[in-house]
Formats: structure tokens, C-alpha cells, sequence
């Protein structure tokens, strides 16, 4: 029986990855680090068409956005995600005509009924993060990586896919090869 039946609530992240779309596919993904907090807000809006005093055609749409946050994410990864470059003397170089490529996003999620969902957006963009700091104050201010993303709606229309440990044809992704996007599943008749 599937999680969406059971409605488990999620208690709990493991690990964030990515993988970068290059001319051949997705590479093999790497890992961002554990999970501290993730978010997908997909939105929906119609529009309809009315001709003859009546509604003959109804257009939808949706985007979706959202964050993730992890401990840290190291230069060699920003490079990857943002297409900046590295310094000479190792220091991390923004530039404004840096190219950001198409990556997809895997998260692992844990739920109370002990099924781990896995997430899969694919083809998003991400966003820079903002940087801030303050001076020590009394109480202890964690510092994070939060990221922001926009998903880019695919030819295809396969934005997100999601995976549950408790299906019957569950296969645990290993994140070892290639990932590609999933085929839906024909049932003979």
C-alpha cells in the first residue's frame, strides 16, 4: 500500500542532491549534504476562452518553486549549480555573466509510518542565496545554506516524480549511475 493511502507525516530529511543536464542527459548526481529543510510550492492557474456566450476552452498552466536548505555547500558545488568560477587563490568568483545550468533535485524524505519518500524535480533553476552575518550576540545564530529554485516546465510536462519505499515495484535509487526521468507504466488490459 502506497504512502499517499497511509498519509504518513514527514519527520525528517536525509540526503540533497543534484545532477547537471549536459548535452547528453543528467550526469551522475552528487551529494549536497544533509537535508535541513525543503519546500515545493507548485501553483495552478486556468484561463478560459469563451466564445458564443459560452466557455469552450479552458488553458492551465502550472509553475512551481521552492527551497532547500543544507549545512553548507562547498565552492567546487557552486561552481557546478551556478556556473562561477574559481580564483587563483581559491576564493569563489561571482560573475554576473555566468551561465546557470539546468540541474534536477533529489531529496530524501523520512515519514512517521517508516516510508521514505524520493523526491525528484527535475530540470530547475536555481537562485542565488543572500548572504548575511551579524556580530555575537548572547544566543547561537546557525548559519546555513538555503537555496532557492524555480522548476522550468518541461516539453515532456515531467516537473516531479515521487518514489516510496513501500511500492510494490520500489527499487532504492542508488544515485551511482545516470539518473533519467520516469516512463509511465503501461498496464496490459
Amino acid at each position: 500500500m502506497a504512502k499517499q493511502q497511509l498519509n504518513g507525516v514527514s519527520i525528517g530529511l536525509g540526503k540533497i542532491r543534484y545532477s547537471v543536464l549536459g548535452s547528453t542527459g543528467y550526469e551522475i548526481p552528487k551529494e549536497l549534504g544533509d537535508g535541513i529543510s525543503f519546500t515545493v510550492t507548485p501553483s495552478e492557474s486556468t484561463t478560459p476562452l469563451w466564445a458564443g456566450d459560452r466557455q469552450v476552452l479552458v488553458d492551465s498552466s502550472i509553475t512551481a518553486t521552492g527551497t532547500f536548505a543544507v549545512p553548507a555547500i562547498s565552492n567546487a558545488d557552486m561552481v557546478a549549480l551556478f556556473g562561477f568560477e574559481m580564483g587563483t587563490k581559491g576564493e569563489l568568483i561571482y560573475k554576473s555573466n555566468a551561465i546557470k545550468p539546468t540541474v534536477a533535485l533529489f531529496i530524501e524524505q523520512h515519514n512517521s509510518n517508516g516510508v521514505t519518500d524520493y523526491i525528484s524535480l527535475w530540470e530547475c533553476k536555481l537562485q542565488l542565496n543572500a548572504k548575511s552575518g551579524n556580530t555575537k550576540t548572547d544566543s547561537i545564530t546557525h548559519g546555513t545554506s538555503e537555496m532557492s529554485f524555480e522548476v522550468i516546465m518541461p516539453e515532456d510536462a515531467i516537473w516531479m516524480s515521487v518514489q516510496s519505499s513501500d511500492e510494490d515495484d520500489f527499487e532504492k535509487p542508488t544515485f551511482e549511475t545516470k539518473p533519467v526521468k520516469p516512463v509511465k507504466k503501461v498496464v496490459a488490459e
